[in-house]
């Protein structure tokens, strides 16, 4: 029996179609373009050193939000403590400076940890910061930490310059309906191939095309109704969003802050990204830090309020933009709001130390029905942990499998 003969052409053949699968599967896996909605999204805005007292957090929050955002889609969470300084039966165990590393992890310690959504996958993510430096609050699954974008211009660089690898939903839709070609999201990797193919290239362009065909095939037999299943009127792209956006920072760190708050709107409203942190300083940021410990007794308590409102007051203005319009990003959304540490104004007197009891935390959005409380909920001396659980649960679609970074046995707190 003779072997099949290679020649050079069904070589090319068997390399055109290996490569552009590959290019089209990771389109395919990473914005699950069969039946797409629009993505469950999470923000995690941090801020450095605790805050002032529940009562300022709350009220910065609310005096930006718009009257309808703070009627439905504000949640302000108080009696929550960090589980890196305080164990689960409420006793202090250590202060929580230097421990940025482990805010958003299960650890029970200071030493850093894995994000709680570092190990659930197929979840896009960017991770974003402001004087952040080797102190990021972001980890990967092995609690390493992730590389930190902190200036906007690449930010936007980054997340939207590389059409392969990030597709929104809309865009998903409009293939579906054979409105969007199939091969946009990889259009350039398949310049490049089909340059590379020469004389080969006709071939390789019925092969696009039977593969164009196929699809919409496919399209067609699992075209259902509603979001995102073949219909390019169930838009998951916010009027606002805009791929083009030139922001630009200023020099001070407000200014920067706000740019970076810019780019993570533009992520969130395009669609773009699952899981976004945007971290604002470390806890050992200068002059920040300083309010409290060098000028806690004289004017550094009222300067630290004054950096906690204008911060928070930022993120509130960003959460204004996602649930403004017609389109509220918000409905399948959450922006997190936290800090590490606790209420500085302790008993009428402001505390220049470490508070561990009590940290600022508020949630803003429905996360696609998960997220149903509203106003003010008492955690109960719940833990940063029992609220990762629950957001772990909903991103993952159903209980995540945790067990890799310290996630099992923690009871989600009841959103």
């Amino acid at each position: 029996m003779n072997a099949k003969r290679i020649t050079r052409r069904t070589l090319l053949k068997y390399a055109s179609h290996t490569m552009i699968l590959g290019a089209l599967g990771r389109t395919f896996q990473e914005t699950q373009a069969f039946g797409a909605e629009g993505k469950l999204k999470l923000l995690i805005c941090t801020t450095p050193n605790g805050h002032f007292s529940s009562a300022a957090t709350q009220a910065a929050l609310s005096s930006a939000l718009s009257p309808a955002i703070l009627s439905a889609d504000a949640l302000f969470i108080e009696g929550l403590n960090n589980a890196t300084t305080v164990n689960e039966g409420g006793q202090g165990v250590g202060d929580w400076h230097g421990g940025e590393s482990a805010l958003l992890s299960f650890n029970t310690g200071k030493s850093a940890g894995a994000s709680f959504f570092s190990s659930i996958p197929g979840l896009s993510k960017a991770n974003l910061g402001i004087g952040v430096g080797d102190r990021g609050y972001a980890r990967d699954s092995s609690g390493g930490q992730v590389q930190i974008i902190e200036n906007p211009q690449t930010a936007m660089a980054t997340a939207f310059g590389q059409s392969l690898r990030k597709v929104n939903s809309y865009d998903l839709a409009l293939i579906q309906s054979g409105q969007k070609h199939l091969l946009d999201p990889c259009m350039e990797d398949i310049k490049t191939l089909r340059k590379q193919l020469g004389a080969d290239g006709a071939m390789f362009d019925d092969y696009l095309y039977a593969l164009q065909e196929s699809y919409r095939k496919i399209a067609s037999a699992n075209q259902g109704s509603g979001g995102g299943s073949g219909d390019p009127g169930s838009r998951f792209e916010a009027p606002g969003c805009n791929k083009n956006a030139n922001i630009v920072a200023g020099n001070e760190v407000a200014d920067q802050h706000q740019a970076m708050l810019d780019v993570a709107y533009q992520i969130m409203a395009c669609d773009i990204s699952q899981v976004t942190v945007l971290s604002f300083l470390n806890n050992n940021s200068d002059p920040q830090h300083n309010f409290i410990h060098s000028e806690g007794s004289n004017d550094g308590g009222m300067r630290f309020k004054q950096f906690c409102d204008e911060a928070q007051t930022r993120i509130s203005g960003l959460v204004n933009k996602l649930g403004d319009g017609s389109y509220n990003i918000l409905d399948r959304s959450a922006v997190v709001y936290m800090s590490e540490g606790g209420e500085h104004l302790l008993g009428g007197s402001f505390s220049s130390g470490h508070p561990q009891l009590n940290i600022p935390c508020a949630i803003f959005g429905k996360l696609g029905g998960a997220i149903t409380q509203k106003g003010t909920m008492n955690a109960g001396g719940s833990t940063n942990r029992n609220l990762w659980r629950a957001l772990a649960d909903v991103m993952a679609g159903g209980n995540a499998d945790l067990s890799d970074i310290g996630g099992d046995g923690v009871t989600p707190l009841s959103l």
